[in-house]
C-alpha cells in the first residue's frame, strides 16, 4: 500500500513541479523585457508549497489527530533559470505528521530533503522515493508520543525565553557550539503570546508539556516564508529534542 501513496506521491510533485519558465518561455529568456511579445510572457509563482495527505495512516496525540504527509517547496529564486542550456532546479521535499487541529507540520531532519539539485524528473523521482523509504513513521510517532512525558515550568520557560534574547546576538563561534535555534525575534514573541494566553488573571501559567511547547514553535514558524518554512520546521524538533534530552542545557540554566 505504501508503495502504491508513494508512486502516486511522485507523479503529483513531478507533474506539478517542473516547469522551466519564469514570467516568459525560455525561447525568449535572453530577452529584454521591453521587446517580449504577447505569447511569449508567461505567468508563474515565485514560491509554491505543495501538501499531500495521507489518510490512510494516522495517529493520536493528546486526543489531536495527526495525519501523514508527503509535501514542498519549489522556489524559483533558488534557481539560475538564466543559464544557457538550463541548470539543476532546487527541490525541498518533506514527509512528516500533521496536526490536524491546528494544521502544523511535525517535520524531522531525517524526513526532509532541503535541496535536491536536478534537472532530470526521473532523478528526482529517485531521490523522493529513497526518502519516502527510508522513513519510519512509526519511529517519529513514538519520538512525538514521548515529548508528552516532561516539560517546562513557568520559570523555566522565562528562562528560555531569555537565552534566546542572549543566543541571537553571540559570535559565530559562540552558536557554534550550542543548539541551532532558527526562530526569529518575532516567531518567539510569538510564542511567548499563544503561551500566556494560558494563563489567569492571578498572572500564574501552567507547566508546559514539550509536546506543547512543540507546537508552539511548530505554530510560529507558520509565518516564514515557505522557502525557509521547512528548515525552521525542522529545527524545532531538534531544539525541542535538545530541551528533554538535556536538563542541564544552556537555554535552561
Amino acid at each position: 500500500m505504501f508503495r502504491r501513496i508513494l508512486n502516486h506521491s511522485i507523479l503529483w510533485i513531478l507533474s506539478h513541479f517542473c516547469p522551466r519558465s519564469k514570467g516568459r518561455i525560455p525561447s525568449a529568456r535572453h530577452k529584454p523585457a521591453a521587446a517580449l511579445l504577447p505569447h511569449e510572457k508567461t505567468l508563474y509563482s515565485e514560491r509554491c508549497a505543495f501538501l499531500y495527505p495521507i489518510p490512510a495512516i494516522t495517529r493520536e496525540i493528546d486526543g489531536h489527530p495527526l495525519t501523514l504527509t508527503v509535501g514542498g517547496v519549489k522556489a524559483y529564486n533558488l534557481d539560475n533559470l538564466n543559464r544557457i542550456g538550463g541548470s539543476p532546479q532546487v527541490f525541498k521535499v518533506f514527509i512528516g505528521f500533521q496536526v490536524k487541529i491546528c494544521s502544523n507540520l511535525c517535520i524531522f531532519t531525517d524526513g526532509y530533503k532541503d535541496q535536491i539539485k536536478t534537472g532530470n524528473p526521473r532523478k528526482l523521482a529517485d531521490q523522493i522515493g529513497t526518502l519516502l523509504n527510508d522513513f519510519d513513521e512509526e519511529h517519529q510517532y513514538q519520538v512525538l508520543a514521548s515529548l508528552m512525558d516532561g516539560g517546562l515550568s513557568e520559570r523555566e520557560f522565562a528562562l528560555l525565553v531569555g537565552r534566546y534574547r542572549m543566543y541571537q546576538p553571540l559570535t559565530y563561534k559562540a552558536k557554534k557550539a550550542l543548539p541551532a535555534m532558527l526562530l526569529s525575534d518575532s516567531q518567539i514573541n510569538q510564542v511567548v503570546k499563544m503561551y500566556t494566553e494560558t494563563g489567569n488573571e492571578s498572572i500564574s501559567f501552567p507547566p508546559l508539556s514539550h509536546w506543547d511547547l512543540y507546537n508552539l514553535f511548530t505554530s510560529a514558524v507558520k509565518s516564514t516564508y515557505i522557502d525557509a518554512f521547512l528548515a525552521r520546521n525542522a529545527n524545532s524538533m531538534d531544539f525541542i529534542s535538545h530541551l528533554r534530552e538535556s536538563r542541564s542545557s544552556w537555554f535552561l540554566t
